[in-house]
């Protein structure tokens, strides 16, 4: 009986499918790792989508109000911007919900105890 030679090529990656891309983009968090082995793929296929989305994340992780505010430093102004408000008021409705989720806050005062 004769044996099969088999040779080891590299094997191409397969396309990326929307479901597995939408995944990755969704649960960037977990690593490349646990995705790779959630989808039942090998690490190296989805490197690339992975890199992409991670760097997108960073990018909007850096945004803050105050980069999207205007400045004009030689008449002191400050103009907030649409965006800038909006990412001012996501902020203000995540630290609500904190409180709520701690109990209430300690806002009542004084002036003079009776």
């Amino acid at each position: 009986m004769s044996e099969k030679k088999t040779t080891s090529r590299a094997r191409k990656p397969e396309a990326i499918t929307k479901a597995e891309e939408f995944y990755i983009q969704h649960n960037i968090s977990k690593g490349i790792d646990v995705i790779a082995s959630d989808l039942e793929r090998e690490s190296s296929d989805i490197e690339s989508v992975f890199n992409n989305y991670k760097k997108i994340e960073e990018q909007q992780s850096k945004i803050t109000a105050d980069n999207l505010m205007v400045k004009n430093k030689d008449y002191g102004v400050v103009i907030m911007t649409k965006e800038a408000a909006e990412i001012g008021d996501v902020s203000a409705k995540r630290s609500t919900q904190k409180e709520q989720a701690n109990g209430p806050a300690k806002s009542i005062h004084y002036i003079k105890k009776q």
